[in-house]
């Protein structure tokens, strides 16, 4: 991802982490005991995630506080579309996400949106709120995830990020699996 992906925010700076290539043992260990499993199921090859950090006014305009951005590479189309209908699914779940049935729009092959909702401080008003998009694109799978205040979290922004994300794939010259 980079800064051309985002889309234009007056208030706000993005500051990028360095981009972190994760390798197939870093990714395996993070599954945990799902790891090993995912990897031989799936056929996953490489990957790479960034996060971003926007510093600005909240109140005077709707973003984010963080995105993440992860793409993985696969042998084949449906070793990446398997990441998003088995375990992206399950990881969601496991972490207290809920699947969004209904999402704003289909992103490449196979689209998965997924929220959750949390209380920042017990009896409270304010609430976070993270927003993941996971799609499959051939043997690539992407995962954009925002995280902030549920008042400037929306899911039409990253919708934005994931199709610009996409229409860089779609202009790689990507070779058949």
């Amino acid at each position: 991802m980079q800064e051309s992906n985002l889309p234009l925010l007056a208030n706000y700076t993005p500051y990028f982490d360095s981009p972190v290539y994760v390798s197939n043992e870093s990714f395996s260990q993070s599954l945990g005991s799902n790891g090993a499993e995912f990897l031989a199921e799936t056929g996953r090859m490489d990957g790479w995630e960034l996060y971003i950090n926007y510093e600005g006014d909240p109140g005077l305009e709707i973003a984010p506080l963080r995105l993440y951005s992860n793409v993985s590479l696969f042998k084949t189309i449906e070793g990446a579309q398997l990441a998003i209908t088995k375990y992206s699914d399950r990881h969601a779940t496991e972490y207290g996400f809920t699947e969004e049935f209904h999402p704003p729009a289909k992103i490449g092959d196979v689209t998965r949106v997924f929220y959750k909702r949390v209380q920042e401080t017990p009896g409270g008003n304010q609430y976070s709120l993270e927003y993941i998009i996971d799609f499959s694109y051939r043997n690539v799978f992407q995962t954009v995830q925002e995280s902030g205040l549920d008042r400037n979290v929306d899911p039409i922004f990253l919708m934005d990020i994931a199709q610009r994300l996409l229409a860089k794939l779609q202009a790689s010259p990507l070779i058949n699996p």
